[in-house]
């Protein structure tokens, strides 16, 4: 599956469940996804990784650090 553009994805903070992160995507490549929404100023492009047991692919919109929030476009809830 992959991300839709006009579309929003939402996640839940690592560190606070009451939290809810919310990204919209304004443009989709094959390897990289802009985004527009929480804590990112204006448009933001990030690069969409991949899991290593192969279960999908993820965006980490605010970077990769150790309980960064990340976007799946194949999650049913995305959050």
């Amino acid at each position: 599956m992959k991300f839709k553009t006009n579309t929003t994805y939402k996640t839940r903070s690592i560190c606070n469940h009451d939290s809810v992160f919310a990204w919209e995507v304004v443009k989709v490549s094959d390897k990289s996804v802009w985004l527009k929404g929480d804590l990112v100023d204006g448009i933001k492009r990030c690069k969409i990784k991949s899991y290593s047991d192969g279960s999908g692919t993820f965006v980490e919109p605010l970077g990769s650090y150790s309980m960064s929030p990340a976007i799946k476009p194949h999650s049913d809830t995305n959050y």
